[in-house]
């Protein structure tokens, strides 16, 4: 895999975009992958916004520097809320550590006057290897007296690296494939059929049939195999 600063030097010469957009773009990546990690976040925030368009929807749509999402259900608030994304960027570090390591802290965004919804927001800044000091800084908005007018839906991050993670994560145990068939053997899929039930039906409420999610699963790791990274 090539290194981190190469793989920013490539996006910059392909995208035509300043260093210090990609170096945002990439903690706010992670930032969101340690948001999913925190119990109390996870199904309580509704991410939104043009940060949102980007990375579920349209790949290489308009740059940001900030997470805007909506709070729903049981969301902390206060100094639950403050501590739950400071865990969220702890996961992010955690996360990000066997590629390349980047200290991130957080501190609660103070406003010269308070915000009239009550807006929680926190300023997140990282330190990359080749940073003195922390100087990436993006922000996390969580607006607490939205009410959502559709239901939300759950979408996977579109992340183009995934394929060159998968390959280079199975090198180190010697884990080979040759393609998506790899991830079906026969053999493998008979026994968990047979067991479907019985394993996943305690742990998963409303558990869907065995084909509907191999039929599924199928085109989705097509699709992320697809790129030879």
């Amino acid at each position: 895999m090539k290194p981190l600063r190469a793989r920013f030097q490539e996006a910059r010469k392909r995208l035509g975009l300043p260093w210090e957009v990609l170096e945002r773009d990439y903690l706010l990546s992670w930032v969101l992958a340690g948001i999913t990690r925190v119990d109390s976040l996870r199904d309580t925030l509704v991410f939104k916004g043009g940060t949102a368009l980007r990375k579920c929807y349209f790949g290489d749509y308009r740059f940001s520097e900030d997470l805007d999402c909506t709070a729903v259900g049981s969301v902390p608030t206060g100094a639950a809320m403050e501590s739950a994304v400071q865990e969220a960027c702890a996961r992010a570090v955690k996360l990000l550590d066997p590629y390349i390591p980047v200290k991130i802290g957080c501190e609660r965004h103070v406003e010269r006057d308070a915000h009239p919804g009550g807006q929680e927001a926190f300023d997140i800044r990282a330190r990359f290897p080749w940073h003195r000091r922390p100087q990436t800084n993006v922000m996390v908005e969580i607006a607490v007296d939205e009410r959502l007018l559709k239901p939300s839906v759950r979408r996977s991050v579109l992340y183009s690296d995934f394929p060159t993670f998968l390959r280079a994560k199975c090198a180190i145990r010697d884990v080979t494939f040759l393609g998506p068939d790899s991830f079906f053997p026969e053999a493998m899929l008979a026994v968990v059929e047979k067991t479907w039930t019985q394993w996943l039906g305690p742990l998963v409420p409303k558990l869907p049939p065995y084909k509907t999610v191999i039929q599924e699963l199928r085109p989705q790791v097509t699709a992320l195999l697809a790129s030879k990274g």
